[in-house]
């Protein structure tokens, strides 16, 4: 038997090893959980240095394009295709998940592994790995080269627009 994320025998399917973190990949994939804590502690700070309306109409509007870029943008129209938009409009999308440092090419790549492999030990963040795991770990290492994940989503990398996005990623929400 081979070791953990090598195949077994040839033309097997491969383990991940979901705790192991690639040095290759590790800073660039850490970046965005570094940018979202700091997303979540900026709240705080405002709470305790002291608020006025327009930082919570600021803050409440900010979220809402970000949740509809997530769900609706990161979601149903990039990972599972629901509808069809213009290009124009799918660029608009992309910078609203931007907005919450969301990487279409990437999400939608990584949430297709996801389906093919649900609840094996191939999925890229079941929940049967913990919840740690599921929700914050995968960000880290989702246990795919990058090359896997853009295969899953090559129907994306065709726009120049969404792969300069994919490559700079944490420039959006700047």
């Amino acid at each position: 038997a081979g070791k953990r994320g090598q195949p077994t025998t040839p033309g097997s399917k491969r383990v991940i090893d979901r705790y192991k973190v690639r040095t290759s990949i590790a800073f660039p994939r850490a970046m965005p959980a570094l940018l979202i804590l700091l997303l979540h502690v900026q709240p705080v700070i405002a709470l305790i240095s002291g608020t006025h309306l327009r930082d919570w109409i600021a803050c409440i509007s900010l979220y809402l394009l970000a949740a509809f870029g997530l769900g609706v943008g990161l979601h149903r129209y990039f990972a599972h295709r629901s509808f069809q938009t213009s290009r124009t409009f799918q660029f608009v999308l992309c910078l609203l998940a931007g907005v919450a440092f969301g990487d279409p090419v990437w999400f939608a790549g990584k949430h297709r592994l996801h389906h093919k492999h649900s609840d094996t030990t191939l999925d890229v963040h079941s929940p049967n790995q913990g919840f740690w795991f599921c929700w914050f770990a995968s960000i880290f290492n989702e246990g795919y080269t990058d090359e896997e994940i853009l295969a899953r989503a090559r129907d994306l990398t065709q726009y120049p627009e969404l792969m300069w996005i994919h490559r700079f990623y944490f420039l959006v929400p700047i």
